[in-house]
């Protein structure tokens, strides 16, 4: 579960003594009360514990049809197309605001980043984001459609990033360098969004400024890969975005032969700077073990609820 460093797991002989004496005076002590109450022949106290056998034997029951539904979802999440490419696509976060760039200065970094791993073997194509997939960040634009709200991640992107992450363009075109007041949005949002009609060449407004439709992708869950009626929309990138953006490369051959070349470009570009390079599948796994770990631990708690009703 990724627990910090300083604790630490190992069984201590002191909490082992001490749990089992506490259990064993438990036991005794709770073993006793209906030992009495059987023997008075209370009558009130037999359907008291009734009632109590039959609380603790539903919440059981709530517990393993929750950890069911959990083993469900784990399932969905697995054989789930996501929609991209991620076996093959290495991420690079240099976080250059934290260290006071510029979105000049910035522009000027990620030109010589892109430029170089194009001059490495097996690399195809590289592309930035606002919005590294599968992370932790997440920037999500509320709208009203049809009376009720829609929650979208909005990504901002450059025009290879549909090239790179695998995303097929279904209708229209990708984004162009320089463009502004443009977007791609995705299938689930083209039906969303405008219902019964053609999204392409539609106007979509947030706050004061009015973007077109020029082209509908594929469905993508880049943020939340269990939400299926999650909705994406892609916004050109700005050089005010690029102190906040991240590099994605995209390789032909494994990703992990490459890796060590492309980390040691990421580093050279500046020593003192140690950006956070890792493949796209880690993520990915990490998602999906977070999943099953909780479906485990709800699982468990069922199974025991259950036994120690029975």
């Amino acid at each position: 579960m990724d627990a910090p460093t300083w604790l630490d797991a190992t069984p201590d002989w002191r909490v082992v003594l001490f749990s089992l004496a506490i259990g064993m005076v438990a036991a005794v002590l709770f073993g006793l009360t209906p030992a009495l109450q059987i023997a008075r022949q209370r009558h009130r106290a037999t359907i008291m514990r009734q009632w109590l056998i039959g609380a603790q034997v539903a919440a059981s029951c709530v517990l393993l049809i929750v950890s069911g539904l959990l083993v469900r979802a784990a399932d969905y999440a697995v054989h789930l197309n996501p929609g991209f490419e991620y076996e093959k696509v290495a991420l690079i976060e240099p976080d250059l605001g934290s260290h006071g760039y510029s979105p000049e200065k910035a522009r000027a970094y990620f030109d010589e980043l892109r430029r170089r791993p194009l001059q490495l073997p097996g690399v195809q194509s590289v592309a930035l984001t606002s919005i590294p997939p599968l992370g932790g960040t997440v920037e999500t634009t509320g709208t009203e459609i049809g009376g009720h709200q829609v929650s979208i991640h909005a990504s901002r992107v450059s025009p290879a990033f549909f090239q790179t992450m695998g995303i097929p363009i279904l209708r229209g075109r990708t984004l162009k360098p320089g463009e502004t007041h443009a977007l791609v949005v995705g299938e689930s949002f083209a039906r969303v969004g405008w219902p019964g009609k053609d999204a392409l060449g539609g106007k979509f407004t947030t706050g004061s400024t009015d973007s077109i439709v020029v082209g509908i992708a594929g469905t993508a869950r880049l943020v939340k890969r269990e939400d299926p009626d999650g909705v994406e929309a892609y916004f050109p990138l700005e050089t005010s975005d690029l102190t906040g953006a991240c590099l994605l490369v995209k390789t032909s051959v494994p990703t992990e032969s490459v890796l060590p070349a492309i980390n040691s470009i990421a580093r050279s570009m500046r020593p003192d700077i140690p950006p956070f390079v890792q493949l796209l599948k880690t993520s990915f796994r990490r998602k999906l073990g977070a999943i099953e770990n909780t479906t485990l631990a709800v699982g468990t708690l069922g199974g025991v609820a259950l036994a120690i009703a029975c």
